[in-house]
């Protein structure tokens, strides 16, 4: 039986040596680390021997979910979008790096030349070091002509009344 004080390390398996503390390894990063433990013992009980552990912390599953977005015929392309879901902890969508990010519309176009119509949205390029992303591209982007109301009187080299073309 053994009783006492219970000893953790990640840097050595010697008891005595520099290195030990009484307060239990805790991580949160992805990795792999060994730790160590034995108990000091009370004065009815024998020390422990030392024993170890490997902790493995795996990535964190992240689902990016591009949104619909909505531009005019020819206009400039809109701001893209995406929800997160799959955060750990306290996590926020701060730890996510855009640095890579990519927006692909339909099969690559330039959507400032896109015809009327719906076109997918995909993001990829994403990183986060404890996560791995799954991306789920269901966004679509609607390509609109513009609606412009006008009187064709007013408009410059237009010569004939309207009310004369109806015959």
């Amino acid at each position: 039986h053994v009783g006492g004080t219970v000893y953790y390390s990640e840097t050595t398996n010697v008891p005595g040596e520099s290195g030990w503390s009484t307060s239990p390894i805790t991580r949160t990063k992805v990795g792999r680390t060994v730790v160590y433990a034995y108990v000091v013992a009370d004065g009815n009980h024998i020390n422990s021997e030392v024993v170890s552990a490997e902790i493995v912390i795996s990535k964190a599953e992240l689902t990016i979910t591009t949104q619909d977005a909505t531009m005019k015929y020819k206009a400039e392309a809109p701001e893209y979008r995406y929800e997160v879901s799959g955060l750990q902890g306290s996590d926020t969508e701060a730890v996510i790096n855009e640095t890579g990010i990519n927006w692909t519309i339909g099969d690559g176009i330039d959507v400032t030349k896109a015809e009327v119509g719906t076109y997918g949205i995909a993001v990829s390029g994403l990183e986060a070091e404890n996560y791995d992303f799954r991306y789920v591209n269901t966004g679509k982007l609607r390509c609109e002509f513009c609606r412009h109301e006008f009187d064709p009187k007013k408009v410059d080299g237009l010569e004939t009344d309207i009310s004369e073309l109806k015959g």
